[in-house]
């Protein structure tokens, strides 16, 4: 390799230390996290959808594939849409969305949807808490 080639990724390397670039960051902003919790939710698998739910969430140790088996984020009510989630501004290190949730219950249930996320270190986001019509999923 010549000694241009070495520079010049060995400049590169420099610039990206110094600029904070995180090459292989899996960080997601708040939508982005609504929008792979409602991926994951029309999958085949729930057995990671708890990576998309905050550490500090009340019940969180007890998030495992069996607990989306009943309710209304059951498997048996794919596919989910999660349509004009409307974001709220930060308060406190909380976002607060709201939307509808529409789902194959039978008739397109709709379901007015609120989700509370914080994020895990900087700008990480996860959700902390889901209510569909008023009744609290988790908290």
């Amino acid at each position: 390799m010549s000694k241009y080639l070495k520079l010049t990724i060995f400049l590169g390397l420099i610039v990206i230390a110094l600029t904070g670039c995180d090459l292989f960051s899996s960080k997601l902003s708040s939508s982005e996290r609504l929008e792979a919790f409602e991926d994951e939710l029309n999958g085949s698998s729930r057995t990671t959808t708890v990576n998309h739910i905050h550490p500090d969430a009340l019940g969180y140790s007890s998030i495992n594939e069996a607990f989306w088996d009943g309710g209304p984020l059951s498997a048996a009510n794919r596919p989910f849409d999660f349509s004009g989630v409307v974001l709220g501004a930060e308060n406190n290190g909380i976002i607060i969305g709201t939307g509808i949730m529409t789902n194959n219950s039978g008739d397109q249930t709709i379901n007015s949807i609120q989700f509370k996320e914080s994020p895990v270190g900087s700008n990480d986001w996860y959700i902390l808490s889901i209510m569909i019509n008023g009744s609290e999923i988790f908290q």
